[in-house]
């Protein structure tokens, strides 16, 4: 499982290059979202490690379980997530669109993980 965007120089023909424009177009609903998630205080137990970080979110639809990995422990680099919303659930099995494409709920997580970044950095 990855975090991942699919940029527009990834595309080989045009019906790719109109899926690009419509994933980046989504994109910015997603982050919308998260944010709203993060600001509402949709976040709940919080945990925090070099390698996991881990929450509950409180989604329009639910709650889920979130987590986001880091490869390299001591790196802010996040390199895999789940969660247990249905896209989540989803993520990584897509064949050809949206594929590892991180849900709202992830995202908002990461977005608190930043900030708990920048308080704890030196």
């Amino acid at each position: 499982m990855r975090l991942s965007r699919v940029s527009l120089s990834e595309t080989c023909c045009q019906p790719c290059l109109m899926t690009s424009i419509l994933v980046l177009g989504k994109w910015g609903e997603v982050r919308s979202k998260a944010k709203r998630l993060r600001d509402d205080g949709a976040i709940q137990n919080f945990s925090y490690a070099q390698d996991m970080i881990t929450a509950k979110v409180k989604g329009d639809n639910g709650t889920y379980d979130v987590e986001l990995y880091r490869q390299y422990p001591g790196s802010y680099a996040v390199t895999m997530y789940s969660c247990s919303c249905p896209w989540g659930e989803w993520a990584f099995k897509r064949q050809h669109t949206y594929v590892g494409r991180t849900c709202s709920h992830a995202l908002a997580v990461l977005f608190e993980a930043q900030a708990e970044d920048s308080r704890i950095a030196p």
